[in-house]
């Protein structure tokens, strides 16, 4: 056997495993190799058979999984080990493992429901509460501007739009009571919540007398964005209530949201006085 470079791992002088089984009756096998031989046997490495290493069609015989992938890493591990004398078994362990965890179809241009149904990652489901998701981040951005009673509204927001998203990515309602865990679903409570708020925060504006443009302070204009990307998820959920069934109270708070952003962003510009008023025609006489 050859001998290991000084500077190479010693299986002799391992740490040690969180997952000590077997390991003080097997005099067979070293450390690295009782690791190698319980990744090749364990479910997350058979798993790799099915999961796509590049976004392929299936049209021949034969293409590269994850598996395969692995395999030919191990190797290619296993030679520069060889030439570099070190610890072959070491590397193969790595080699195997270094792919586990990996979303099992995500290449291919799929994803899974919360349901575990696979669908295109342009499915109309999935374009919904990606927005909803996008719709979030915003908020989040709004919140860097934010205090007090604001942000911690905001703050509720934010957790109402993960229900949300966890409500749209749940298809087939009519089956949640056969579920073995009751889904996740917004409810007529949060929807009445952000009708509270916005009356709220009206009471205290000016009076709206002309269209407004979006801007004024660095919250003002963020809630704009929020409001414009709260529409579009919006739109997109109602699409797909025309295809499959949604819960109605999902699209309400939707649509109560982009609401509560307009007037959210009133109140980030002085309750109303700095908001910036849209001028019907104003650029389009000659100069």
């Amino acid at each position: 056997m050859t001998q290991l470079a000084i500077y190479a791992s010693q299986a002799s002088k391992s740490r040690g495993r969180h997952i000590t089984k077997m390991a003080s009756n097997d005099h067979m096998r070293s450390v690295f190799q009782r690791d190698r031989d319980r990744i090749i046997h364990s479910s997350a490495f058979r798993k790799m058979k099915y999961k796509t290493q590049v976004f392929i069609y299936h049209e021949g015989d034969y293409f590269r999984t994850r598996l395969t992938h692995s395999l030919e890493v191990s190797q290619i591990a296993r030679t520069i080990c060889r030439q570099l004398r070190l610890d072959e078994d070491l590397a193969e362990a790595i080699a195997l493992a270094h792919d586990l965890g990996h979303t099992p179809f995500g290449h291919a241009g799929e994803t899974a429901l919360g349901n575990g149904t696979r669908v295109a990652k342009h499915a109309m489901r999935v374009n919904a509460y990606g927005t909803v998701d996008e719709t979030n981040a915003t908020v989040g951005l709004a919140r860097q501007h934010a205090d007090g009673d604001m942000d911690a509204m905001l703050g509720m927001v934010q957790n109402d739009l993960f229900d949300l998203g966890a409500d749209l990515c749940r298809p087939d309602m009519e089956k949640d009571k056969d579920a073995e865990y009751p889904p996740l679903r917004v409810t007529d409570t949060q929807v009445a919540r952000l009708e509270s708020e916005i009356d709220a925060m009206n009471g205290d504006l000016e009076p709206l007398r002309s269209f407004i443009l979006p801007g004024g302070s660095a919250l003002a204009a963020q809630m704009h964005l929020c409001r414009t990307v709260s529409r579009r998820a919006e739109r997109l959920a109602v699409e797909l209530a025309t295809m499959e069934s949604v819960n109605p109270a999902a699209v309400k708070y939707l649509n109560r949201l982009s609401d509560w952003f307009f007037v959210a962003g009133r109140v980030a510009n002085e309750g109303g006085k700095a908001d910036i008023l849209w001028t019907p025609g104003a650029n389009r006489e000659a100069e």
